[in-house]
């Protein structure tokens, strides 16, 4: 289309279209990235990519598996780790429910948690009537918190 394009012989026309066909590029990989992933690709965070204030890219049940592989170099296998992976596996069905595959970490916002809670607060057992206790809810959910704790204080 005509209209996204600097006129050629206005000054600095090349170095200006070149720019604007680099950043459609850059878009559209970036698009396919996330669909690829199952994620979708905001505003916000192609913005953050093309002005370069996207450090690293993470989902979470990706960002999950390496901060566990990270503690159990340090620390060993301990049984909190355990728990992490089990919760990681309800987290994964959630999402799965959801259409997608994993979500970006800068995707996750309130609403998304309270999502998730919900989906704790109902989820059923197999084939019995069984749900988990408010107790049990708020342990995953702080499972949750850890791993997103660990992402942010590692940018």
């Amino acid at each position: 289309n005509p209209n996204e394009q600097a006129f050629p012989n206005a000054p600095m026309g090349l170095e200006i279209n070149r720019q604007i066909q680099s950043y459609k590029l850059k878009a559209a990989e970036l698009n396919y990235e996330y669909a690829r992933q199952g994620s979708m690709l905001t505003l916000n965070i192609l913005k953050s990519h093309l002005q370069g204030k996207q450090k690293t890219h993470w989902n979470l049940l990706e960002f999950a598996s390496h901060y566990l592989i990270k503690r159990k170099k340090i620390e060993g296998n301990r049984i909190v780790f355990t728990h992490i992976e089990i919760t990681m596996c309800y987290v994964k069905e959630f999402l799965k429910k959801q259409g997608f595959q994993d979500i970006p970490i800068e995707q996750i916002n309130k609403g998304w948690i309270t999502d998730l809670h919900n989906f704790f607060k109902f989820y059923k057992f197999g084939n019995t009537d069984k749900q988990f206790a408010f107790s049990t809810i708020h342990k995953h959910l702080g499972k949750v918190k850890t791993i997103l704790h660990d992402a942010v204080s590692n940018d």
